[in-house]
């Protein structure tokens, strides 16, 4: 079976543009539905479907549909011809005629038509959706409309089905079979089932489920909505507990709770569904169900083009003034992740945008004196000093923002009393204080780190909080710290801490935490001779996860950087240690290097590696002057390749040391950069 792009790709279909038909082939479709001769249609039912249809097949089809319904349309025995049935009066005409001068009148002139049992149910069935299941209809109808104990469900819901289809107001579009009957018994009708959904039904024209919801009050819409949703929850229940993976259920539920204004359960469902479509890698999923989720409580959030609209972190300013602490909660909780999700997609500027807006509306938001939890504050802290740190938000030469900010999050948090928090808190305060150059506070915040993170305790919860475990990740920037400082024993002690105690304790799936933790270690390692065993350890916690867990067509952050990690280490083990590599290898690197997309990285992913002690163009660069001391990759160049490797490893150097000599954050990507230019201007 062909899917779309491949079908589409193949030019299988051919698009033409349809022009109305003439009066002339409106007659004629006229008399093949009638089934009779052009000449036996009477001229004024040709005019009328032909004006009021302006020429159009479906519409002109559905107005004859509608029209032999109402029984207007009959064979007139003086003349003939197939026409209007003359018993009526001019004035009935007229009245009945007036219903089909608009599709959208001719649709609610059929819902007017429909009894009081069809109609109502035809009411759920649209609030049910454009397409829905039988066992949808079978779970929620006793509730919606009220029927009585004795009344079968799965008769009433199938008698109603056969109607409404024989009357073109719903289609079946799957039919697996006919035996449904002894499946539909087994169901728990009062609460969920185990039902097998065997029948896709769905409206036959979107306009006819349109035009029933618009002759709802909206009241008895969202009651509708409400009653559905509860006896999905029942269902989903009954059908998983509390660990469904029913996405396509879960989402249905998240629609009704929405339409029923229930938005602390439905901004509940959506995190939960959000942070499962993170894990697997669906960021952008998530994106899109945060996003309408905060439409909840300001229907035009995502409207940039209203001049009027006065916001407060981009929410209707009078929503933020009057809405009450639990609903601000989910809010707010709903922006973090949102937040979250941007920087998983690499758009650190609305990642950054977010977590501000989050920020303004805790701090105008009148009810946020009355959350007891103070924790939601700790997720926005980390987001904002994350885009502080990404270059994302300006702050002064001094970073006075980023001190402020960090200041409270370690008072807050201090007061908190949550080690998760404030393990956090500390070590977002040890990468601040390298920023500023100042490499003894760092490690005098590392000590209070030390005192109270526990992996075993605390890495789940950070993790949950925070997304990867930012004070793990810390210890591997110490790694560095003591380096800088000559700290030599430290640095190897502090390595082998991570390697053996944290690095066993982190969950593999989680492949970016691994890289920010790693990355900082696996940079020094390769200084001190173990470019072999860091490769390793590269390879199996990095490369073969991410493989495993998520797929060569999926994306992680800093996935960009994995394959010049591993060439970059290779090259040194070979070099260093006399690991061998094999011409085929030194060949591949070669080929990858030359090419022109070799050392481009996001501006993003930049900012975050030059931060973890080596930014991307600076590792190529080391590339390309490892393969020109290797004797056997040099073999295999020729003199032209040779040279084109050479400058672009200076010019890649270059700009790696421009990015980096004058800020001391960046001292040790500086550190190591600056002696790869070096070496590359000297070769001959």
């Amino acid at each position: 079976k062909k899917n779309d792009s491949t079908v589409m790709s193949e030019k299988a279909f051919q698009h033409i543009d349809l022009q109305p038909f003439s009066r002339k082939q409106v007659g004629h479709l006229v008399a093949s539905l009638a089934e009779v001769e052009d000449d036996e249609v009477d001229d004024s039912m040709v005019r009328f479907v032909y004006q009021q249809s302006g020429g159009m097949p479906h519409f002109a089809r559905e107005i004859l549909e509608a029209i032999n319904l109402t029984n207007l349309l009959v064979r007139r025995e003086s003349s003939e011809l197939l026409g209007w049935n003359v018993d009526l009066s001019s004035e009935q005409l007229a009245d009945k005629t007036n219903a089909f001068s608009s599709l959208e009148q001719m649709m609610m002139h059929r819902v007017d038509s429909l009894d009081r049992e069809m109609r109502a149910a035809v009411q759920v069935c649209a609030v049910l959706g454009r397409e829905f299941l039988m066992s949808d209809l079978v779970l929620v109808q006793r509730d919606c409309m009220g029927l009585q104990k004795a009344v079968d469900d799965f008769e009433f819901s199938k008698k109603f089905l056969d109607k409404a289809v024989n009357e073109r107001i719903l289609e079946v579009t799957i039919d697996e079979g006919n035996d449904y009957h002894d499946e539909l018994n087994d169901m728990e009708l009062d609460g969920g089932s185990d039902f097998h959904e065997d029948v896709l039904y769905r409206f036959r024209l979107d306009v006819f489920r349109t035009s029933v919801l618009y002759s709802m009050l909206e009241s008895r819409r969202r009651d509708l909505h409400s009653v559905i949703a509860k006896a999905l929850q029942r269902q989903q229940k009954q059908k998983h507990g509390d660990h469904s993976t029913d996405y396509r259920g879960m989402l249905k539920l998240f629609g009704h709770l929405k339409a029923c204004a229930d938005s602390v359960n439905a901004a509940e469902l959506a995190l939960k569904i959000g942070k499962e479509f993170e894990n697997l890698g669906l960021s952008s999923q998530s994106l899109s169900l945060y996003n309408e989720t905060v439409e909840i409580w300001d229907p035009c959030v995502h409207r940039d083009d209203d001049p009027e609209r006065t916001t407060i972190g981009g929410i209707e300013s009078q929503v933020v003034y009057a809405i009450g602490p639990t609903d601000l909660e989910y809010l707010i909780k709903v922006k973090i992740e949102t937040g979250k999700c941007f920087a998983n997609v690499h758009d650190g500027t609305k990642s950054a945008l977010t977590y501000e807006d989050a920020y303004s509306i805790l701090k105008e938001a009148p009810s946020s004196e009355d959350i007891e939890d103070h924790a939601m504050l700790f997720p926005i802290f980390s987001g904002l000093c994350l885009a502080l740190k990404w270059g994302r938000i300006k702050d002064d030469a001094e970073k006075t923002y980023e001190q402020e900010l960090v200041a409270r999050f370690v008072l807050e948090a201090n007061r908190h009393g949550d080690p998760i928090h404030e393990a956090r808190a500390l070590a977002m305060q040890g990468v601040m204080f390298y920023s500023l150059g100042k490499l003894d506070d760092c490690l005098e915040t590392q000590r209070k780190l030390d005192d109270v993170y526990d992996v075993n305790e605390h890495s789940t919860g950070i993790c949950k909080s925070y997304g990867s475990d930012r004070a793990a990740q810390n210890y591997g920037l110490c790694t560095e710290w003591h380096e800088l400082l000559g700290n030599h024993d430290e640095m190897m002690e502090t390595i082998e801490f991570v390697l053996n105690i944290l690095l066993p304790k982190m969950e593999e799936r989680n492949v970016h935490n691994q890289f920010m933790m790693l990355y900082p270690v696996l940079i020094v390692m390769k200084g001190q001779g173990m470019a072999h065993r860091a490769l390793q350890i590269f390879q199996a916690h990095l490369v073969d996860m991410f493989e495993q867990h998520y797929g060569s067509n999926a994306s992680t952050f800093c996935l960009a950087m994995y394959k010049p990690t591993v060439f970059l280490l290779k090259l040194l083990a070979a070099k260093d240690e006399g690991v061998e590599i094999s011409s085929e290898q030194l060949q591949e690197i070669g080929d990858w290097v030359t090419d022109d997309k070799a050392g481009e990285f996001t501006q993003d992913l930049e900012s975050v590696t030059v931060n973890l002690g080596r930014d991307g163009i600076g590792v190529v660069a080391e590339i390309c002057l490892l393969l020109l001391e290797n004797t056997t990759a040099s073999a295999l160049m020729s003199e032209d390749v040779r040279e084109r490797i050479k400058q672009k490893g200076i010019t890649l150097a270059e700009a790696s040391v421009s990015r980096s000599k004058d800020h001391v954050g960046f001292r040790y990507a500086y550190k190591e950069v600056k002696d790869v230019l070096k070496k590359l201007l000297s070769i001959s």
